[in-house]
């Protein structure tokens, strides 16, 4: 819900679904992959952070941004999360028994849907790629300015 206070008691409002409709994930090979109905909200936001602008501090301000592939994939994938790999995995027709891999080929399959559905919602998304290319060139520059670098590679830029 959204929470407004202005000059009175905060006041709940709840967000409309038409505000952060959620992608829903579709793979361009393998179509049974809808029949999960699987699915991801467009926009991460976050509203526990204290923000100080001119030495005003704001409670609760608001930031959103975009995903990185890699955060999406490992919510849905997760065992302690959506833990959706074994459904993937029996879609594919892969013997869990048998293939030691059988995580990492469905885990790509979640990758190229999110890719491809994000993409066709026309919602921002970086890919892993992509993001290790940024860190560099950041962390280049932090190096240079101020003789380290604050980022930790590992969570910054993680594996796929």
């Amino acid at each position: 819900p959204l929470v407004v206070e202005a000059g009175g008691p905060p006041e709940l409002f709840p967000t409309p679904s038409s505000a952060a409709a959620p992608v829903r994930l579709r793979h361009p090979k393998h179509d049974w992959l809808a029949r999960l109905d699987l699915r991801w909200y467009p926009v991460p936001a976050v509203s526990s952070f204290e923000a100080s602008v001119g030495g005003i501090r704001i409670a609760a301000a608001p930031f959103n941004g975009w995903y990185a592939v890699t955060e999406v994939v490992r919510d849905l994938c997760d065992e302690q999360r959506y833990d959706c790999l074994p459904a993937v995995a029996a879609g594919l027709g892969l013997d869990r028994n048998i293939d030691a891999l059988w995580r990492d080929a469905a885990q790509l399959v979640v990758t190229e849907a999110v890719v491809a559905s994000f993409a066709a919602a026309r919602v921002a998304l970086v890919d892993h790629h992509a993001l290790a290319r940024g860190f560099h060139d950041w962390y280049k520059a932090e190096m240079t300015s101020r003789g380290y670098c604050p980022g930790n590679w590992k969570w910054l830029v993680p594996p796929q």
